[in-house]
């Protein structure tokens, strides 16, 4: 299975903004951006074998 990775992510969350508006503060826009490396992590994870 393939999954997005960080820069898919952050690319697509730069392009919203661009299209419906708002402020993107380089280089990731994020607040708290370990929230989403788990997030990645835990989607990836094998969880039932």
């Amino acid at each position: 299975m393939e999954y997005l990775e960080k820069e898919d992510i952050l690319y697509i969350n730069f392009l919203t903004i661009q299209h419906v508006g708002g402020n993107f503060v380089p280089p990731s826009n994020f607040l708290h951006e370990e929230n989403l490396d788990y997030l990645l992590e835990a989607v990836q994870a094998d969880m039932f074998g």
